[in-house]
């Protein structure tokens, strides 16, 4: 059964709201389901049953993991692992830590690798508040596989993006996925020399004012907004 854009639009009716924000995620919902129907090998689910795009209780799953994904907030958590006691041990003895500074290290570390976990969804976050009106998609809710944003070029051919918030947080697996494939990649950051990549973006994305400075005062006013929402 080709693509049914009617049914993808009476299915997403229960989900979209009007909330400023979300203005385009309906658009943005139907190319990617446009998208899943051109190239099904994409949809990654972690069951067996993976929802179908031409019955209404598959579109609905796809459609609640996309607009839970997009409505899913993106402020650090709070560390609940217990530090390693070991690595104070080390610490102390190699590098001349007293263990004052090292309790104090300790809780400053796990506070760091949380906020260190958000920096790439706030990177697609970002992302998708410039170019969603410019005809780029976000794959938000983790159903398209090593995919993060979907376009297309001027003569309708799908262009498929990754996002990597550094060049070093690859690993081998999800590199393989690429593999044979036309999934362009893209990073912001440089891990041993530093800098940022920004002027590197796919030709496609240039010319939006996408850079550093923006991304940061996003993410100022991003989080300041979502703390005073946890903060009610």
């Amino acid at each position: 059964m080709s693509f049914d854009e009617k049914l993808v639009k009476e299915v997403i009716t229960e989900f979209i709201n009007d909330n400023p924000e979300e203005k385009g995620l309906d658009a943005a919902f139907i190319e990617i389901c446009r998208f899943l129907s051109d190239n099904p090998d994409r949809l990654s689910w972690r069951t067996k049953n993976k929802p179908s795009l031409t019955d209404k209780n598959g579109l609905k799953a796809l459609a609640k993991k996309f607009f839970d994904g997009f409505r899913r907030s993106d402020f650090p958590a709070q560390p609940e692992t217990v530090p390693d006691e070991m690595v104070s041990i080390v610490m102390q003895y190699v590098y001349g830590y007293s263990s004052e500074e090292c309790e104090r290290i300790k809780i400053e570390h796990q506070y760091s690798m949380c906020a260190e976990n958000c920096v790439g969804s706030l990177l697609e976050r970002y992302l998708d508040s410039v170019l969603r009106e410019k005809g780029w998609y976000w794959c938000c809710g983790d159903f398209i596989k090593a995919i993060d944003f979907i376009s297309k070029d001027e003569n309708q051919k799908w262009l498929v993006l990754q996002i990597k918030n550094r060049d070093n947080t690859e690993n081998s697996s999800s590199s393989a996925i690429r593999n044979g494939t036309t999934i362009q990649k893209w990073f912001r950051s440089f891990s041993k020399k530093g800098g940022t990549n920004w002027e590197n973006l796919p030709e496609l994305m240039q010319g939006y004012q996408l850079s550093e400075d923006n991304f940061i005062a996003f993410v100022k006013q991003y989080l300041t907004k979502e703390k005073s929402s946890l903060d009610k």
